[in-house]
């Protein structure tokens, strides 16, 4: 990871309005990159990402994916990947007790519960637990709104 580092700070600050990742979808330029990264390695931080803990991401856009690497590794966690294709079926065993839905690009922090019921919203990142029938969204997750019994209420 040091020699990764080096060479692409190194980069970023030679290059910086260089072209760093190219895809499909968009390009992004070192300057920016680096800013992503460096501001998720730093939410990692803040919410007490230990060197070698164990950071589960499933990610289908390859320019989420390599910034969200990247800064799990800048906080010192490892990364450990969800294939798109295999998600269900390595899952099955930890939703089959629950009734819940989290959208796409969702990032779940080591020791946080989501309670039975729950929504979480596309792109969120959970910090802390969110107790069940209940709706969470943002960077980080917060509650925005609850349920029960089929009835919406508002967040407190």
């Amino acid at each position: 990871m040091n020699m990764l580092h080096l060479i692409l700070n190194k980069t970023a600050q030679e290059q910086t309005d260089k072209t760093a990742i190219i895809t499909v979808e968009r390009q992004i330029i070192y300057n920016e990159f680096i800013r992503k990264v460096y501001a998720l390695s730093d939410l990692w931080i803040v919410e007490r990402l230990q060197n070698g803990d164990r950071v589960l991401i499933l990610l289908k856009d390859s320019t989420d994916y390599l910034t969200t690497c990247y800064g799990i590794l800048q906080a010192g966690g490892i990364v450990l990947l969800l294939q798109l294709t295999r998600t269900l079926d390595n899952l099955q065993n930890i939703i089959k007790k629950y009734t819940l839905w989290v959208g796409c690009r969702v990032i779940v922090l080591k020791g946080v519960t989501i309670g039975s019921g729950a929504i979480i919203a596309v792109g969120a990142v959970v910090t802390k637990d969110i107790p069940e029938n209940s709706i969470a969204a943002g960077v980080p997750a917060r509650i925005i709104s609850s349920y029960k019994n089929g009835k919406e209420g508002n967040a407190e």
